[in-house]
C-alpha cells in the first residue's frame, strides 16, 4: 500500500491533468481517498457519502422506488469514468494508481507496476505515443459504431 504522501501526490498529478477541473469532483474524490487512507472503505456507500457531502437532500426516487442521492452517484460515475479515462491515457505510468471499480466507492490505491517496468523516455515521444493511441481509440470507436449500424 502506497503512503499518503504518495497519494496525495497522485492526487495532485490528477487535478494537474485537468480532468478534474470541477470542485465537487475534487471534493468526492478526496473525500474517497481520505476515508479509504483512514481503514473506512468498507463505509463507503452512497448515503454514507452523500451524508458526509451534504450537497443535496436525501430524495425518494420513484424510478428505483426508494431514498436516494441521484446527484451525488451521477457525479461518482463521472470521477470513476475519469480516473479510468487519466490512467489510459496520461497517467499510464504514474506511480501511483488510484480507481474505483463497477459497483463499489471504496477506491482502489496501489502501486503501479508499469512506471517502473518502463524505462525513462524523451516526453516529445511520450506525447506522440499517447496521440497515436488515442487516435487509433476513435478509429475503434468510429469503426464499432458503423458495424453497429
Amino acid at each position: 500500500m502506497p503512503t499518503p504522501e504518495d497519494v496525495q501526490a497522485q492526487l495532485e498529478r490528477l487535478y494537474a491533468s485537468g480532468r478534474f477541473r470541477g470542485v465537487k469532483l475534487r471534493r468526492i474524490l478526496n473525500l474517497l481517498v481520505e476515508e479509504s487512507l483512514a481503514g473506512r472503505g468498507e463505509r463507503l456507500t452512497l448515503r454514507y457519502i452523500g451524508d458526509l457531502l451534504q450537497d443535496e437532500p436525501l430524495t425518494f426516487e420513484e424510478d428505483s422506488d426508494k431514498w436516494g442521492y441521484p446527484k451525488t452517484r451521477a457525479n461518482l460515475a463521472h470521477v470513476r469514468k475519469r480516473l479510468r479515462k487519466y490512467a489510459e491515457t496520461e497517467g499510464y505510468r504514474d506511480p501511483i494508481i488510484i480507481k474505483l471499480n463497477p459497483g463499489s466507492y471504496a477506491p482502489e490505491i496501489a502501486v503501479n507496476p508499469v512506471s517502473s517496468a518502463i524505462p525513462d523516455i524523451d516526453p516529445e515521444i511520450a506525447r506522440l505515443i499517447l496521440r497515436a493511441k488515442t487516435a487509433l481509440d476513435m478509429r475503434t470507436l468510429r469503426g464499432g459504431r458503423r458495424a453497429l449500424h
